[in-house]
């Protein structure tokens, strides 16, 4: 039976869990054909694509899904790549900007999908949304040219900047309430319900895939850059590697190392929380009604 993986964003080692278990067989070991299919600005959303396209899993933010499943989508989490929040702000190294306290005052320039996450965090601090400006902007790695403080990802974008010379600071978007979970699989309650054996296997292959990815950085970079073709350089993705150990089993910030993609309900449970404090979410929402474990 074909399984069709929608991810939410290109392939590159942000993927590299994904990109092993396919490329080692660990996906076809489930009995699934499974078809990884990367990011395309096609004008549909990774939520829209997987509500239409049968047995599918998706991969997106875990406020977008929760936010999906509060105004009626059924649809249930079945797992995540990350255990640690990748976003971040990135600041020029000696900018003066060395936490989210010292954003007063400052142009902060955030994707549409990072914008109600950095306002929750300045209410969360006690910082007054009016002090801080920021403006909504499309992927661009000369923004630092004219912001102070800039949206990313850990494992990308400084790396792409330190690749042209450019120097970064990073500050981790989150706070003890709201800590977003990334790069979250989920599927429709349908195909949970018809075909969960077979979507169980294919997210514990997942896990697998980024287990063995962690550990073998080099072979992992070769396989992403394989996957990605002519475009890729294996050193980049290499790089991007260094920072995915701690994104997928959690040993920053004194978490204590888990096992790739093992979810921290709790820290679920107050996301949810804080999405609705916020009003990112439309109405309460139960742990039960949005994660599905086996």
């Amino acid at each position: 039976m074909n399984v069709t993986f929608y991810l939410d964003w290109v392939i590159c080692a942000q993927f590299a869990g994904v990109c092993w278990a396919e490329r080692f067989g660990l996906y076809e070991a489930t009995g699934a054909n499974v078809v990884v299919v990367p990011w395309q600005d096609d004008g549909r959303s990774v939520i829209e694509k997987v509500h239409a396209g049968g047995v599918c899993l998706g991969s997106s933010e875990d406020n977008l899904v929760m936010s999906a499943i509060a105004g009626g989508s059924r649809l249930q989490v079945v797992g995540a790549m990350f255990r640690e929040p990748p976003l971040v702000l990135m600041t020029r190294r000696g900018s003066g900007i060395r936490r989210i306290g010292d954003l007063r005052g400052r142009r902060v320039a955030m994707h549409y999908d990072g914008i109600r996450i950095m306002e929750m965090v300045l209410a969360l601090e006690g910082i007054p949304r009016d002090d801080v400006a920021i403006d909504e902007v499309a992927f661009d790695l000369s923004h630092l040219d004219r912001y102070d403080a800039v949206q990313g990802y850990a494992m990308t974008e400084p790396i792409d900047l330190a690749a042209h010379g450019v120097d970064v600071e990073l500050i981790p978007v989150q706070h003890p309430e709201i800590k977003p979970y990334a790069q979250v699989m989920f599927t429709t309650t349908a195909a949970l319900g018809r075909h969960e054996a077979l979507l169980r296997r294919v997210v514990e292959a997942t896990d697998r895939g980024w287990a063995a990815a962690v550990a073998d950085p080099d072979t992992a970079a070769q396989v992403v850059a394989d996957r990605m073709g002519r475009s890729a350089v294996v050193a980049a993705q290499r790089r991007m590697m260094d920072a995915l150990h701690d994104l997928v089993h959690g040993a920053s910030n004194g978490a204590g190392s888990a096992p790739a993609g093992q979810l921290d309900l709790d820290q679920w449970r107050r996301n949810l929380v804080t999405y609705h404090r916020f009003g990112v979410i439309s109405r309460p929402l139960t742990l039960e009604e949005v994660v599905s474990l086996p």
